[in-house]
């Protein structure tokens, strides 16, 4: 697998440092080095350059990389490469997948490209019990709606109630709490969020904090849940 890769700094010396990182690294395929990185992000915009990866720095006069992020987190997956350690956690609020503090290492620059690479993989299908069933009380009446776990995409916290969702029935409001509710899907489903519960082979795209389900669901990614979610991501799904 080829990852399309693009470099912006606005120090020409750094851009070399990377190319030779880039270089060294055989599944990256440098697509273009940006100096300007105003004209990267309206190009980016208009589809006119399209890549899987950018290498970005921010401390730049134009845009720095943070507001750059902000804007094109959605485009492609962004690495911040910077000097200066004290943005990280802004950085990752953010949404990027890493964050390099120059000098760059190799085996540390690899550490990120492995994971973008376990970002692109297709999530391997988790196959949930066929017939496993959880029963759901819901209604004036406490009817009970027995779903199939495999059918569900996933479970958000609404006020005192959950509400869950599934691939072919409508909505479901329940008086169950969220944690009680993660304890009783078990293997295959992950709290992702302080407000959601998602079925983790029913992920079909993942980019900044938004995952994205069947049917175009997006689900947002807590900040304090993004680590686990991404080694999750990394070994292909919950063991």
């Amino acid at each position: 697998m080829k990852i399309s890769c693009l470099i912006i700094d606005d120090e020409p010396y750094a851009i070399e440092f990377m190319k030779r990182l880039v270089e060294r690294t055989p599944e990256l395929e440098l697509a273009g080095t940006y100096i300007d990185p105003l004209d990267a992000l309206h190009k980016l915009i208009a589809k006119e350059l399209v890549v899987d990866l950018i290498f970005l720095d921010i401390e730049m006069p134009q845009l720095n990389g943070l507001d750059f992020a902000a804007q094109a987190g959605h485009l492609a997956y962004i690495v911040l490469v910077t000097g200066d350690n004290r943005l990280a956690l802004q950085a990752y609020e953010l949404g990027v997948v890493d964050y390099l503090v120059k000098p760059v290492l190799f085996t540390r620059f690899t550490q990120s490209v492995n994971r973008v690479k376990a970002l692109m993989l297709p999530a391997q299908p988790l196959q949930l019990p066929e017939g496993k069933k959880i029963g759901v009380r819901h209604g004036l009446n406490n009817t009970i709606t027995y779903v199939e776990l495999r059918d569900i995409t996933h479970v958000e916290a609404s006020s005192h109630y959950c509400v869950v969702f599934t691939d072919h029935l409508p909505s479901i409001r329940t008086h169950v709490r969220l944690s009680d509710m993660e304890k009783l899907l078990g293997r295959g489903f992950m709290r992702v969020h302080r407000s959601f519960i998602i079925n983790f082979s029913k992920i079909t795209k993942f980019y900044g904090n938004t995952i994205v389900l069947n049917m175009d669901r997006e689900v947002p990614l807590g900040k304090s849940y993004r680590e686990d979610f991404l080694k999750l991501i990394e070994r292909g799904g919950p063991l």
